[in-house]
């Protein structure tokens, strides 16, 4: 029980730590955009770039690519990434399946989890500063489950780890918002399906050639 509550604690604390990152970043982008500072998007569009993150998720490397166009739909392209879990050898067994860990007796303490997701989809232009973002993806699931072997035979100490049960491939939805904040600076807020999970960027605008 105390794994659990150990990894529910975490998830919350990443949870919080976006949402309040997110609140910051709207209220920083709120004063220019709604004052209109920010130069009107040419008729040929505007192409941007945002490094972005799903911190719930782990995702702390990601690119956005768009384009945004006057009151039309644009498109965006955009890939996340998942820290990679690398284990000592002497605690990753990859041929010890879930059942017969469980079957020995072993105590469960956790499973961890990384995720590689890749979206594609559209974009509308409300206004000069502010622009929506739908789309939908695929995410890669990587996950390990770790086991404690009472007779310390096993891993570190009894510690061990072996490959987890969510491995596989999901269908993702995402979707957001782009606030430009100045004429070549904007911020990207949005969310996932899967990896749950709240989306935060920043980034830089130029012209359509």
């Amino acid at each position: 029980m105390g794994a659990y509550r150990e990894e529910g604690n975490e998830m919350i604390k990443r949870y919080l730590l976006a949402l309040v990152a997110g609140i910051i970043l709207v209220a920083i982008a709120g004063g220019p955009a709604a004052a209109g500072k920010v130069a009107p998007i040419p008729e040929g569009g505007l192409v941007g770039a945002t490094w972005v993150t799903n911190i719930a998720a782990g995702q702390y490397f990601g690119l956005t690519i768009f384009k945004l166009r006057p009151r039309q739909a644009g498109w965006f392209i955009e890939g996340k990434f998942g820290r990679r879990m690398t284990y000592e050898s002497s605690d990753y067994y990859e041929n010890i399946s879930i059942s017969e860990a469980e079957g020995w007796g072993d105590s469960f303490l956790k499973e961890d989890e990384s995720y590689d997701t890749f979206d594609v989809g559209l974009t509308f232009a409300y206004t000069n500063a502010f622009a929506l973002y739908l789309g939908i993806g695929l995410s890669e699931v990587d996950s390990y489950r770790q086991y404690h072997d009472d007779f310390g035979i096993l891993g570190d100490n009894g510690d061990y780890w072996i490959d987890g049960s969510m491995n596989g491939t999901k269908m993702n939805t995402v979707g957001g918002a782009i606030i430009r904040t100045s004429d070549t600076v904007l911020l990207q807020i949005g969310c996932d399906s899967q990896p749950k999970g709240l989306n935060i960027g920043v980034g830089i605008t130029t012209n359509w050639p």
